[in-house]
């Protein structure tokens, strides 16, 4: 995760450049952060337009949003018009699922279920890395937690390629009854990793 100065200082840059800022909330936006709208956890640097998908259909029908403000809206109603009529525009029942999943998320408090039970997680994967020198971090917010797997824990010096380490964490998940999104990011530049993704109706149990 960014450290919160790093979202203040990009929105004070594109504020004084006059340059919109896009937050891309596919994967992290409809509550899987604790907040529906992930920028919400920076209130003093809300971007200026928000995609989301993914999470608005609940994983059932393929959905997606963007989120503007009034002010912009206007702005653009007054140039040219704000068109949004394609062919595969509104489609009724990808919205109609839409609108059951948004109930859901609201009746059952699951903005909320990222809150505590995402602390749950971080603690059970935090022990993992006590025990496990193969684990060099734990990173994320809410129930989108993400464990890096390094050679060395203090070094943070990375896996050997041939080792694959994110194609075996993936095969051991699948043996034991769990789907883990892993990659090497970059060609491993960046480090060898597994996301940890529960579904947001998770319980303690």
């Amino acid at each position: 995760m960014p450290p919160d100065a790093y979202f203040r200082a990009v929105r004070e840059i594109c504020t004084r450049h006059g340059i919109f800022l896009v937050f891309d909330e596919v994967l992290c936006g409809a509550g899987r952060s604790g907040q529906f709208i992930t920028a919400h956890h920076w209130p003093d640097a809300l971007p200026d337009i928000i995609v989301q998908a993914k999470g608005l259909g609940g994983g059932h029908f393929p959905l997606g949003a963007m989120w503007v403000s009034a002010k912009y809206a206007d702005r653009l109603a007054e140039l040219s018009g704000f068109d949004f009529t394609y062919s595969y525009n509104a489609n009724p029942i990808a919205c109609a699922v839409g609108i059951a999943v948004l109930d859901e998320i609201e009746k059952r408090g699951l903005c909320e279920n990222p809150v505590t039970r995402g602390a749950d997680l971080r603690a059970g994967l935090e022990r993992l890395k006590e025990r496990y020198p193969i684990v060099g971090d734990v990173r994320g917010k809410g129930l989108l937690l993400a464990v890096e797997l390094v050679a060395d824990q203090d070094s943070k010096a990375p896996l050997p390629l041939d080792f694959m380490a994110t194609s075996r964490i993936r095969a051991h998940g699948l043996n034991n009854g769990i789907m883990l999104y892993a990659r090497p990011s970059a060609g491993a530049r960046f480090g060898q990793w597994f996301i940890v993704a529960p579904p947001l109706t998770i319980t303690p149990d």
